[in-house]
């Protein structure tokens, strides 16, 4: 009876996370990447609804996170005042690029987006709160681990190597290797490396000289590389050290 507790627990937060990633989803589609039967889908998403943590859209029949939802995010949000202030340098940097910004925090080997300004273009990187993704891909996880103490660095990138790295190795020895260059660069970049024709650019938004968050620019790989990589991480760098001074 336990086990039969926890996983559907375990199911129900599978469900939420997907909702909160892809924005709003049916039950097929729900069934369909989480490999549940859609009977399962359903009694779980009826449960989550009469809670009041996600809610179906009666023209669509589609479901998308509820109120109770919004209230977890605003509990996080109030605990930590450090990112309450980063989301002023994040509406400021989306202003100022006019492309998709995001603040990111770590848990565990995933990086989870608690924060993030939209691109006003019809051509935009569109990411949903709450969406978490692997550590150890795309900018913002890399800079998450580069600014971790020595000490805890090496038991993420231990726990990377065993649970994710297994079946190479070597990927932990290229993967350190970067995060050296990231740490003496202040940024790192990624271009189509969790999601293709998407580049990303992140910095770590340090309080006390401890990494707190990590702060995204993403859009097309195209137009970033039209602006130029190098150009555009000095644009958010100097936003960045901008806003630091105002907050201080």
């Amino acid at each position: 009876m336990k086990e039969d507790g926890t996983r559907s627990v375990h199911r129900a937060f599978d469900i939420m996370f997907l909702i909160a990633q892809e924005g709003q989803c049916g039950v097929t589609e729900i069934a369909r990447k989480l490999e549940i039967n859609k009977t399962s889908v359903s009694k779980t998403l009826r449960s989550c609804e009469d809670r009041g943590v996600i809610v179906q859209e009666p023209g669509t029949r589609r479901y998308q996170m509820g109120p109770r939802a919004y209230a977890w995010a605003l509990a996080y949000r109030w605990q930590h005042p450090e990112l309450r202030r980063a989301e002023a340098v994040v509406r400021r940097l989306r202003d100022k690029t006019q492309e998709t910004v995001s603040l990111y925090v770590r848990s565990g080997l995933w990086r989870v987006c608690v924060y993030r300004e939209e691109s006003p273009r019809s051509l935009r990187r569109v990411i949903g709160l709450g969406s978490r993704f692997p550590l150890h891909l795309g900018a913002a996880g890399k800079v998450l681990i580069a600014w971790l103490p020595a000490k805890e660095q090496g038991s993420v990138l231990a726990a990377l190597e065993n649970e994710v790295l297994g079946d190479t190795p070597w990927m932990k020895d290229t993967l350190s290797a970067e995060l050296a260059v990231i740490r003496k660069m202040g940024y790192a970049v990624s271009s189509g490396e969790r999601e293709h024709g998407v580049t990303a650019i992140a910095v770590p938004i340090l309080v006390d000289g401890a990494c707190v968050a990590a702060l995204s620019c993403s859009g097309p790989a195209s137009r970033i590389a039209a602006h130029g990589i190098d150009q555009l991480a000095a644009e958010i760098m100097a936003t960045v050290a901008e806003w630091k001074e105002t907050v201080r």
